[in-house]
């Protein structure tokens, strides 16, 4: 027969767990704002029998157990519905950012089509400079009106700069958020790394570190919003993560990614084909000396977050992988455009005469093009003597109207680079407004005529022209036209991204849900738990009161009868 005061400790072991229950429920409670925090529950077991230490214990069936024995405190978490979570995470973070930030291109591209002069609306300064060719058309002759012409041409070109050189700005934005974010990710990694080595160090109690494994769950869960991981934790508690198949966290241990400057190729620039392309950063795993590593397995392979996004935005070239450099290309096509067919048609024009005093020094650096393939023939003018005696630099094609650059490449123009000729800037009097040869005042011309050196229209009429064109369809295709298509392709990007932006919000939200349902804490059920804790202990502690009543009369009443 087993001791009376066994039963107080069978009692006494439901006190003691019922109140490290109602401990766990109130440090669930006090924690149900904290961000990160997982809600937590004491894994009780029923103690078996005392066997007394014998090798066959005694099969006595109504022998009672020894109580609970508190085991552990858990956390309520699904390993599966956090690894979805931070997988879902990093992609959605990947088109926020990709939306966020390419809203600003569409934002821009929108003000090139303002009907008001800003400095952004090229739809504005296509007006202005079409307004300019057909003022001149009246009076080919007035310098009033040619330069009044380049003024609108200079306000062109100036407003293909100004968008461009926003671009510029955003791509060196987006340059600086990989460096940025690159050291973001170290210092989570670093921080990972030390959270492994507490809860290694806690849990060699026995005990489980749950509140430093909510640290460092909420560690991963910021991580996977910056670049896309996988991650693994072993046995004794160490937690791995990995980017790209390389070690960000192994144990106690962290590694580096960081930035080369000297790594990756400007788009932009190669975009132009400038002869010298700038450099931009290029994410790379750092050496033992904490500097860029050279080797090409050295590489970091990017997937996703938001570093994937700065990068996919900073250096997108192509409609399936749009970014500032798509968005400047679309640009560029319509500056080249605007340039070449005017050249194509301005060359083709006579140019006015004019003397020394007109324009000084523009006979030594004017460039003489061939009329129809627009080769370099060189920068020699011709001149003539009126009969007063004065000279001139007689009328004369081949003359540019947009500059080539240095080497007279199309490919090579840029919005950025965009701008009238240095010949037509110093000198209004080359632009060739006629279709045929313009001689100097006084001379005769072939049908017996006084000529008053003003030429004609004809060859301004063919670039104005260029305003009214259509294509094969019959439909208006005009610099205009190409400027919507290029808003349009802007738009339609913008909206693409929108899409899958919201798609991913909504899996994400699914998903969110479904974990803060298993993690979070709910008050409700933990006011629930209190009131069941509260019971067993109360419980308990009224079978540790009978068994002491039990005991006051096994001890001080029995065997006194008829007293």
């Amino acid at each position: 027969m087993r001791s009376t005061f066994y039963g107080m400790e069978v009692a006494r072991s439901g006190l003691y767990t019922s109140q490290n229950e109602l401990n766990v429920t109130g440090h669930n409670i006090a924690n149900v704002d904290t961000a990160g925090y997982t809600r937590q529950r004491l894994n009780t077991s029923a103690l078996p029998a005392l066997s007394m230490n014998v090798q066959f214990a005694v099969d006595n069936r109504a022998t009672a157990g020894r109580g609970v024995e508190a085991q552990t405190v858990d956390q309520i978490r699904n390993l599966f519905t956090d690894a979805k979570y931070r997988e879902e995470s990093s992609s959605t973070s990947y088109w926020e950012v990709k939306s966020d930030e390419f809203y600003m291109v569409e934002q821009l591209f929108s003000s090139v089509l303002e009907q008001e002069q800003t400095s952004a609306s090229i739809w504005n300064a296509l007006d202005v400079f079409k307004t300019a060719l057909y003022a001149l058309e009246e009076n080919p002759s007035s310098k009033d009106l040619r330069t009044n012409l380049l003024t609108a041409a200079n306000q062109l070109t100036e407003s293909f700069r100004y968008v461009y050189g926003k671009l510029e700005e955003q791509h060196d934005n987006l340059n600086s958020a990989v460096e940025v974010t690159v050291r973001q990710i170290n210092e989570l990694g670093v921080s990972i790394a030390n959270l492994n080595r507490q809860i290694f160090g806690y849990e060699l109690t026995g005990a489980k570190a749950n509140d430093l494994r909510d640290e460092r769950n909420l560690l991963l869960d910021q991580l996977s919003e910056l670049v896309d991981i996988r991650y693994s934790e072993d046995s004794q508690g160490y937690l791995t993560v990995t980017i790209g198949g390389r070690e960000l966290v192994k144990g106690v241990e962290s590694y580096q990614l960081t930035v080369d400057p000297r790594g990756s190729a400007n788009q932009l620039d190669v975009l132009a084909n400038a002869e010298n392309a700038g450099t931009q950063y290029k994410v790379v795993w750092a050496d033992a000396m904490g500097n860029p590593s050279t080797s090409p397995n050295d590489v970091a392979y990017i997937q996703g977050g938001e570093l994937k996004a700065y990068i996919d935005l900073r250096d997108g070239a192509t409609e399936n992988n749009p970014g500032i450099p798509y968005a400047a290309e679309l640009l560029n096509d319509l500056a080249r455009l605007i340039a070449k067919e005017v050249n194509d048609l301005h060359r083709q024009g006579y140019t006015m005469p004019f003397t020394e005093a007109d324009a000084i020094g523009t006979a030594a650096n004017v460039k003489i093009y061939a009329v129809d393939s627009g080769l370099l023939l060189g920068d020699t003018m011709q001149t003539v003597t009126a009969a007063d005696g004065t000279v001139y630099y007689e009328s004369m094609q081949g003359i540019n109207f947009f500059d080539t650059g240095a080497y007279n490449d199309y490919r090579k123009i840029t919005a950025g680079s965009f701008q009238v000729s240095s010949e037509i800037k110093n000198n209004v009097f080359l632009i060739a407004a006629s279709s045929s040869k313009v001689t100097i005042s006084g001379e005769v011309n072939a049908d017996g005529s006084l000529n008053q050196q003003t030429g004609n229209a004809e060859n301004l009429k063919r670039i104005t022209a260029l305003y009214d064109r259509k294509n094969e369809l019959g439909l208006s295709d005009n610099f205009q036209d190409r400027l919507k298509s290029l808003y349009t392709s802007i738009a339609n990007e913008m909206d693409e991204m929108n899409t899958l932006y919201a798609s991913q919000q909504t899996r994400l939200l699914s998903i969110s849900q479904q974990r803060q349902s298993e993690s979070s804490v709910s008050l409700d059920e933990e006011m629930t738990n209190v009131v069941r804790f509260t019971h067993a202990y109360n419980a308990n502690a009224r079978v540790i009161t009978a068994i002491d009543e039990e005991l006051d009369v096994l001890i001080n009443r029995l065997g006194r009868v008829g007293l």
